[in-house]
């Protein structure tokens, strides 16, 4: 009767073990394909704060264009994409740069 009872405690464990050994497989494979997702999403932060420096010239030297040439197509497309332009008045004189201080 004893030797039964080690015998189905013993099938019970090493299925058990199985069990355990196919779990970790999974989760092995799942962590490594989630960790290349995380490495290339921040390559991508990483890039994209070079990115946004550059944007920020594209948009002001478009901005600056477009008030040099008042070119109303090139404002459309600043404004449509929520960029407002406001130009500053050219100084006439020595006068006028002292009255706005």
């Amino acid at each position: 009767m004893n030797e039964k009872i080690v015998y189905w405690v013993s099938v019970v464990l090493s299925g058990a073990a199985v069990l355990v050994f196919i779990s970790n497989i999974f989760l092995v494979t799942n962590s490594h394909e989630l960790r290349q997702k995380v490495n290339q999403r921040q390559a991508n932060i990483n890039n994209a704060a070079s990115l946004s420096q550059f944007n920020q010239s594209l948009v002001s030297a478009l901005a600056d264009e477009t008030v040099k040439n008042n070119d109303s197509d090139i404002r459309n497309l600043l404004s449509s994409q929520g960029i407002k332009i406001t130009e500053n008045p050219p100084a006439n004189n020595k006068f006028d740069k002292e009255l706005r201080k």
